[in-house]
């Protein structure tokens, strides 16, 4: 190994010399980083468990250390994932298939409670003490992350939150008010094509599902006071407005929609109280119409 190298940030790897597999890495100083990992690896404490088991099995003389390249510190990441590509994921020892990434990485329980709290490495780490302040992760990066936890590799594909998580999330969000700004930039990153729905249509087997998930469900009288609560002091726009008129706007239902329409209703019996409340509302609704109306001469 190139002594005048070793010292320098670049691209490193340990091979397993019974196997031809290897450890992928990226350090600002080969040299340190390479001993962190030759003293975990004495330890048992490797980070890393499949390279650790290797070298509990093997020994640490079937394992060798090699710079693959030097290159600047803004490259790291980059030339890391493309060593990693170039061997192939099947082929390495990472965890990770995405280089600067955890994706697709499980801990045991043991390590997330050495991690947790005022024992994490980050804890309290903020702004610009905080080592990925003002880093991004590339679009191909981003592509590699989002892949590798698709599906199955998701954490929580196939689970669902129980009732008391969901009551935790609930209580959670109370009170919680997002800004103007807020919603503009949230509005802006779901419009047009960066909307993951852009273009699509849903399927008859979807819409199916979609129907079969809604028949029968009766809001509770509890559920509806929040729906109102949160209605209430809602503004549309005068261009929202016209948007819905102008979608609506000489719209004739298929006598299949009204069907669906007919049947989605069967059964519902609405209650005293909500009978009493329509009218009332109607009214509000109409003299709201008339006062805009007037407004607009």
């Amino acid at each position: 190994m190139d002594m005048n190298k070793i010292t320098k940030s670049g691209i490193y790897c340990i091979v397993n010399l019974a196997n031809e597999k290897r450890y992928v890495g990226q350090s600002v100083s080969i040299k340190k980083r390479i001993a962190e990992h030759l003293r975990h690896l004495r330890k048992g404490k490797h980070g890393c468990k499949h390279l650790q088991a290797a070298f509990n099995k093997y020994g640490e003389l079937f394992f060798e250390y090699k710079i693959l390249e030097i290159c600047e510190k803004g490259e790291l990441t980059k030339r890391e994932q493309y060593w990693m590509d170039f061997f192939g994921y099947d082929e390495t020892y990472n965890t990770a298939p995405a280089a600067g990434s955890n994706a697709g990485m499980k801990a045991s329980e043991e390590t997330r409670a050495k991690l947790s709290g005022e024992n994490h490495p980050l804890y309290g780490k903020t702004g610009e003490d905080h080592p990925r302040y003002g880093k991004a992760h590339s679009a191909e990066t981003r592509a590699k992350i989002s892949v590798s936890l698709l599906g199955e590799n998701n954490p929580n594909f196939g689970k669902s939150k129980t009732m008391e998580q969901r009551a935790k999330i609930s209580a959670a969000l109370i009170g919680n008010i997002i800004t103007v700004a807020t919603r503009a930039k949230l509005s802006a990153k779901m419009s047009g094509e960066n909307n993951p729905n852009y273009g699509k249509t849903p399927t008859e087997e979807t819409r199916a599902k979609m129907s079969a998930s809604h028949k029968g469900h009766i809001p509770t009288k509890e559920h509806r006071a929040k729906l109102s609560a949160a209605k209430l002091g809602h503004y549309v726009s005068e261009e929202t407005r016209a948007k819905v008129s102008a979608f609506h706007r000489g719209r004739v239902f298929t006598e299949e929609h009204r069907a669906h329409l007919s049947e989605a209703h069967k059964g519902i019996n609405l209650t005293a109280e909500t009978r009493a409340k329509m009218p009332e509302a109607a009214k509000r609704g109409w003299e709201t119409r008339r006062e805009r109306m007037a407004a607009n001469g």
